[in-house]
């Protein structure tokens, strides 16, 4: 799952790359963005290279209970999940914080 945005002091594009654990978990596996500033990630244990004038940050496997940002519609936030965008920026309540977690659902079937 690909989270992207508009950076809004440097008003570039950052995308950060989640995927789900067994458990439930998000976990931050790559992150990518066009110049360092506000919000940048000062210390990480990833691999760092640039690729297509983004500095790409790999192998993060941060865990995160819950995935939490302040939504903005001037910021162009999207999740996109595999090639379909499945949250368009105007989805999400405008000027709200919003947070984003896993949560399992057990299903009976009989019959």
């Amino acid at each position: 799952m690909d989270v992207s945005w508009t950076h809004s002091v440097e008003h570039t594009p950052w995308v950060e790359t989640l995927r789900i654990s067994e458990d439930g978990d998000l976990i931050m596996v790559e992150t990518q963005f066009q110049s360092y500033g506000a919000g940048a990630p000062e210390n990480t244990s990833g691999t760092v290279s640039i690729e297509d004038g983004f500095i790409v940050i790999s192998g993060i496997n941060e865990v995160y209970e819950t995935y939490n940002w302040f939504h903005s519609h001037h910021a162009d936030f999207t999740i996109t999940v595999g090639d379909e965008t499945t949250i368009e920026p105007t989805d999400l309540p405008d000027q709200t914080a919003i947070e984003m977690k896993v949560e399992r659902s057990l299903f009976y079937f009989s019959g």
